[in-house]
């Protein structure tokens, strides 16, 4: 018995949607990660935040 053609084209229809879920949710994951890592704060970059932030506070204290 052969498949009727409708049948064929929603396998076709399945791989093809198949095909562009494996591109784009790899896609859209490395874009996060690329913003996350952009916005990352290292330990020493840190550091230089809180000293900046206690010498403002200290130089409005002291007025």
């Amino acid at each position: 018995m052969r498949a009727s053609s409708s049948d064929s084209n929603s396998w076709c229809g399945t791989i093809f949607d198949l095909r562009i879920l494996m591109s784009f949710v790899p896609a859209i994951f490395f874009i996060g990660l690329l913003a996350i890592s952009k916005f990352d704060l290292t330990e020493e970059k840190q550091k230089e935040i809180t000293h900046e932030l206690a010498v403002c506070r200290n130089a409005v204290q002291t007025k």
